[in-house]
């Protein structure tokens, strides 16, 4: 098989290129002018009920996408700075409690750890400047104790290791 030239294939991508964009400026206006003749000769819609249709159609659905786009972004934002506040909360711990084995946050430091990190969050977020985050913390530690019902379990499965409460219930690998 014969090589092609490179110019003669970056010739022919271009006329193939010009080609789709003359198909798209000649055929496009036709098809829409004999949309709009359909929809008032057979469906009986008059022409200024089918062109309200087109722009308020187009504007709904990129008003609904513009607000589910924002949605999804707040909803990833919220949920990665809640899993930052936990993980960096959890860093604080009790150095005497810990060297005789106990597990003891340093419940105050924890708190901070958040306020700082939701007050240096607030100029980046996805949400209206007026927005205020609340939050709960809840620390199980040998201290306050743990929830009842929660066994906990360790161990590795297909060379993953995985650690939680219902992994025995809810396999998920």
């Amino acid at each position: 098989m014969k090589k092609m030239p490179r110019r003669i294939i970056a010739e022919e991508r271009k006329w193939l290129n010009s080609e789709s964009a003359r198909i798209v400026v000649f055929l496009v206006p036709f098809m829409y002018i004999g949309t709009a003749f359909l929809s008032v000769n057979y469906i009986g819609m008059s022409m200024s009920g089918f062109l309200k249709n087109q722009l308020m159609v187009h504007i709904s659905f990129l008003t609904y996408q513009g607000d589910m786009g924002r949605y999804v972004q707040s909803q990833v934002y919220l949920k990665a700075l809640a899993e930052e506040c936990a993980a960096g909360a959890a860093l604080y711990y009790e150095e005497e409690e810990f060297a005789e084995g106990r597990m003891v946050f340093d419940y105050e430091e924890g708190h901070k750890y958040v306020d700082y990190l939701l007050n240096k969050t607030t100029e980046n977020m996805p949400l209206p400047k007026s927005s205020r985050i609340t939050y709960t913390i809840h620390f199980e530690d040998d201290l306050q104790g743990y929830e009842e019902g929660l066994m906990e379990y360790e161990g590795t499965n297909q060379g993953h290791h995985w650690f939680g409460s219902d992994i025995a219930s809810n396999p998920i690998m």
